[in-house]
């Protein structure tokens, strides 16, 4: 068990002393319970997140409500329901005989058997909530920040991350393993500008992600079954609304649910299945809704942001290390056209003996030192 009060994160660019973003995680606890039977539970939250742009900018060169750029709803333009809702939530169980009781009712209609006693076959169950979050869009930053986490340090270790989930899913995927992933509306909030206070929230809808396992028998061969993963994803609550100094205008929402349902068998032989479901949608705009999103597409979507600021660190350090490579490659072409002697070299002469004097006197005009020899034996 362990509870961590709070964590800061801060993506900062020393060499020009800027500071692109500070996140900050609240109340982060965990908690990992083992039983007689060997059944694992792991279960954690985070109460809080809130990620907050700590940049350098001129005299009124952004708002401050555009500074934020990720927080939990429920302060400010509204108060969703999920208000008291942790930000992320997950519990985690593994069986090691393979029985799990007080099985949830989606997970005993997916196996298909109405009572257990003992327990249903499942292997492993994951369950993870998020509450409502808004993330706050302007162009040029958000560009900078991916640049930075795909270029820099954090890039590096996103791929590592990456590579081990993939390996995670593959070993996954011919399991009894079930995934419940419930992510309240979030929204998507994008002023005209940065130091615009107008602009539309576009709500993207309750997001409900399930995934489980299903057993079919294999035509090729008779009494085998085949393995297939399963995915359902549902968003329920798409709509959008206008704003204006903070103060929303009433927009009836788009009311747009989508549903995809995915099977893939293990097996080759057998074709994977896609089917999805889109609601009618209508939409009406106003000749001022019109103007806005013509604004907003002029002045923040659509404007290149500048790159010159950027000047990602490993990129530079590798720059400067091919241009002194590249200065030293040149000094060594100069240099090999013309042949110099050191102080303390050493002269061999084939044929009369006879000894070589070195003459410190520079003639006018030349810039090696004469040579002279003399009939003195050595």
């Amino acid at each position: 068990i362990f509870s961590i009060g709070k964590i800061t994160v801060c993506l900062n660019k020393e060499h020009q002393n800027r500071r692109l973003l500070k996140m900050t995680l609240t109340g982060s606890q965990g908690q990992i319970a083992i039983d007689m039977l060997m059944n694992r539970t792991y279960k954690g939250r985070v109460e809080d997140v809130h990620a907050w742009d700590e940049d350098n900018y001129i005299c009124g060169g952004i708002a401050e409500e555009n500074r934020s750029i990720i927080r939990i709803l429920g302060k400010g333009l509204s108060k969703p329901k999920d208000a008291n809702l942790p930000f992320f939530e997950f519990n985690y169980s593994a069986f090691s005989n393979r029985r799990m009781q007080n099985a949830p009712l989606w997970i005993r209609e997916k196996i298909g058997e109405d009572s257990a006693d003992d327990g249903y076959k499942v292997d492993d169950h994951l369950s993870i909530t998020m509450a409502s979050l808004q993330f706050t869009y302007i162009r040029s930053r958000t560009d900078e920040l991916i640049d930075y986490l795909s270029n820099g340090l954090p890039g590096k270790g996103m791929g590592v991350t990456k590579k081990a989930a993939k390996g995670f899913i593959n070993k996954r995927i011919q399991t009894r393993s079930f995934l419940d992933l419930t992510i309240a509306a979030p929204e998507l909030r994008i002023p005209q500008h940065e130091i615009a206070h107008s602009g539309v929230v576009m709500r993207l809808g309750d997001l409900k992600l399930r995934t489980w396992f299903e057993l079919d028998a294999d035509d090729g061969n008779a009494g085998t079954v085949d393995w297939c993963r399963a995915l359902s994803v549902s968003i329920v609550g798409f709509g959008w609304n206008a704003y204006h100094d903070q103060k929303r205008e009433k927009i009836d929402d788009l009311s747009v649910n989508l549903e995809v349902n995915f099977r893939k068998p293990v097996s080759k032989r057998r074709a994977m299945q896609l089917q999805g479901s889109l609601s009618f949608v209508a939409m009406l705009l106003k000749y001022s809704d019109y103007c806005l999103w013509r604004a907003i597409l002029s002045n923040n979507i659509g404007r290149k942001p500048d790159v010159s600021k950027w000047d990602n660190v490993e990129k530079a350090y590798w720059m400067e290390e091919a241009q002194e490579q590249e200065k030293s490659y040149e000094k060594t072409t100069e240099e090999a056209g013309r042949v110099t002697y050191s102080s303390s070299a050493r002269i061999i002469r084939y044929g009369t003996k006879g000894r070589m004097q070195v003459s410190n006197e520079i003639p006018q005009g030349k810039l090696e030192p004469s040579m002279s020899m003399s009939d003195q034996p050595y």
